[in-house]
This record gives C-alpha cells, sequence and structure tokens, in this order.
C-alpha cells in the first residue's frame, strides 16, 4: 500500500510539472468579410483579434502606422489601399502581415486571406458589383473543377494537397459581355503540427517496475484557429490504450512489466478531417532487480540420459544428449519457471525438476546445477 501511495503521489507530480506557462500570444488579423481580394469602392473591416481585451492597439500597413483602434474600416476601397497590414496591442506581440488586395478590375477570384486544414473552403468568381455576368468555371492548374452559374464554389474540407493556383474565367458585361479571366493561390497552412510524445517529462525510456508513467502528446495548434477542439488517443504495440478523448496525457499509476512497449499517439479534430500521428516511443519497464544477466546457463547433472528444457512449460530445447542449455545475450523475454526432463535412453523412465522462478532469473547471473 505504502508503494502504490508514492505511485499515485509521482503520477501527481508529473501531472503538475506538465502545466507550461506560455509566453506572449501573437495579434491575428481578421478580415470581414473574408476575402483576400475586395472590388474598389467596396467596404471592409480589419479586425485585430487578440486573447486578452488589454487595449493599446496599432496597426500597420506596409510598415507603416495608420491606426490606433482595434478596427480598421476601409469604407471605399481604392486601389491604394493595397497591401500588407499588421496589427498589435499592448500585451501582444506584432501579428503576421496579411494582403489586402484592391482590384479594378471586371472579374476577381476571391479566396479567403487564411485556410487552414480542415477548413469547409467556399471561393467566389466575383463580378465587378453592377456588371451581369454568366456561369463561371474554376480550374486548379490545368484541372477543370467545375461551372458555377452565380460564380461561387464549394471546395469542401481542405488537406495540404489542396494548396495551389486556382483560375477562375466567366464572361462579363453590358452591351459588349467579354470572358475575363482571374487567378488567386490558396496556400493551405497545419492546423496542428506533427504530435510528439514524450515520457516522464523528458526521462530516460527505462522505468522501474511499480513506478509511475506519464506520457504526453504534444502538438502546436494554430492561433488562428485557436477555439478548434482536438482529441487524443494512445497506443502500445498497435492496441489502443487511451481512446480518443480531450486529455493529451496518458497515465500509469504502476508500471507493470507489461506496459514495456512501442507508444504513439494520435490527433485528430473534431471532424475527424485532420489525423496526424506521433513517432514511435519505445518504454522497456524494468523488474524489481535489474536485468543484467549477460549469459545463462542452465545444466543437468544427469549421465547418459537425455534432457530437455522448458520455459513457462513451453520446449525450449527438445531432448538430447547435451545436459546444458544456454542464452547468450539474455532479454526480458528470457524471463521465466525454467524446468527440465529427464529420460532414460528407453524412454521408460522421465523425471521433471524445477530449475528457476521468475525472481531468481531476474536477480541472478550464475549458472545452476540440479543433481
Amino acid at each position: 500500500p505504502a508503494a502504490g501511495t508514492m505511485s499515485l503521489l509521482g503520477l501527481l507530480i508529473l501531472l503538475l510539472e506538465a502545466t507550461e506557462n506560455a509566453g506572449a500570444a501573437k495579434a491575428i488579423v481578421i478580415f470581414s468579410p473574408n476575402w483576400a481580394t475586395v472590388f474598389t469602392k467596396e467596404s471592409v473591416t480589419l479586425t485585430c483579434h487578440v486573447d486578452s481585451s488589454a487595449g493599446g492597439f496599432s496597426w500597420y500597413k506596409d510598415e507603416r502606422w495608420i491606426s490606433s483602434e482595434q478596427k480598421y474600416t476601409i469604407g471605399s476601397a481604392q486601389v491604394t489601399d493595397s497591401g500588407r497590414y499588421q496589427c498589435k496591442s499592448q500585451s501582444s506581440d506584432r501579428s503576421d502581415s496579411v494582403t489586402l488586395t484592391v482590384s479594378n478590375d471586371y472579374l476577381a477570384l476571391k479566396v479567403p486571406p487564411f485556410v487552414f486544414e480542415g477548413d469547409n473552403v467556399y471561393v467566389s468568381c466575383a463580378e465587378y458589383p453592377g456588371y451581369d455576368a454568366e456561369k463561371a468555371d474554376l480550374k486548379k492548374g490545368n484541372m477543370f473543377i467545375a461551372s458555377s452559374p452565380n460564380g461561387s464554389f464549394q471546395i469542401g474540407r481542405v488537406t495540404m494537397a489542396t494548396s495551389g493556383s486556382y483560375t477562375c474565367n466567366r464572361t462579363v458585361g453590358y452591351y459588349s459581355p467579354y470572358n475575363y479571366v482571374s487567378s488567386a493561390d490558396i496556400s493551405v497552412k497545419e492546423l496542428f503540427s506533427k504530435p510528439v510524445i514524450s515520457v516522464n517529462s523528458g526521462s530516460p525510456n527505462q522505468i522501474n517496475e511499480e513506478d509511475s508513467i506519464l506520457i504526453k502528446c504534444d502538438t502546436n495548434l494554430s492561433p488562428h484557429r485557436e477555439t478548434t477542439e482536438l482529441q487524443f488517443a494512445f497506443y502500445r504495440n498497435g492496441h489502443n490504450v487511451q481512446g480518443f478523448s480531450s486529455s493529451n496525457q496518458y497515465g500509469v499509476p504502476s508500471a507493470q512489466l507489461e506496459h514495456s512497449g512501442k507508444y504513439i499517439c494520435e490527433i485528430r479534430d473534431q471532424s475527424g478531417s485532420v489525423k496526424k500521428t506521433s513517432d514511435q516511443k519505445s518504454i522497456e519497464i524494468k523488474g524489481e532487480q535489474s536485468l543484467e544477466l549477460t549469459n545463462i546457463w542452465l545444466f543437468f547433472l544427469w549421465e547418459q540420459q537425455s534432457v530437455a528444457f522448458y520455459r513457462n512449460g513451453h520446449n525450449v530445447q527438445g531432448f538430447n544428449s547435451s545436459n546444458q542449455y544456454g542464452v547468450p545475450s539474455a532479454q526480458l523475454e528470457d524471463s521465466g519457471n525454467y524446468t527440465c526432463e529427464v529420460q532414460t535412453p528407453s524412454g521408460s523412465v522421465r523425471k521433471r525438476r524445477n530449475i528457476t522462478d521468475n525472481k531468481s532469473l531476474l536477480r541472478q547471473s550464475s549458472v545452476w546445477g540440479i543433481h
């Protein structure tokens, strides 16, 4: 009971150590409407999103300060409003730059400024406001995707493979319609990074029997998708040991030998459309005593008889004239209860003798002789 209490306490300590303090958050620029391209005379509002409610906002266009409000609205966009926008608050780092393009063309392929794995993406092959337009065709490279009567396309849930250059063409005009073409790039970003699995806050992979184990599955979720709920699962030797849940930790209060193995963790988003798996992490549970055997030699002192050897009831060396069984380099799986059996040349008389038990094989690095 005392050892069990200590193991539970150790697991609690590891859980507390797993909590880390994050540094200053980076601000995020959000467009409304959520298009990287707008036409001249259209309106667009840029919001500086930060976790805290602290003030002291600053907006920058092409590295030049332009405003101190949390929201920056362009009421009637002009081509000169095109540029790279950034923002920050008093308590945050400056955001990544986001490019706004103001178009004066008859046709524009509008795509979101940020696209992440798992997003359900729409694009618009839009005509200049006030003009008539016919159906639109959308291509990725030279590959035809779809046609749309109103120029709106649903790409669906995207993966990294969705990234690429897209082109739409559409006939636009009043009295003399003309077929126009517009292009835009979609660059899909990671929703979260590849998981990294760690054991007991980075301690060695060898753990003593009855010690506690805490396995963590860490990733970096994009701040642009901070509300995304991730789910975590853990596997040992390919078998699930903890199903998908919101916990990124798997704990064993008192490790046993059977907890040895190769561990991986898997992370998915709620829709299940984005899944990523960690590399394997090997964990070896060491017995009550360190297994320091370099070799094992068992022999049975019985002359002119045939001898066989068994481990846990399974034959490891059949009947022959040798009274020795050797393992040059012992492994954990060589642990067990060894017996030997002797029979007369005619096979009419057999005797069996217990040689070891599990504990003695883990404790000794010597030679057993049975008379």
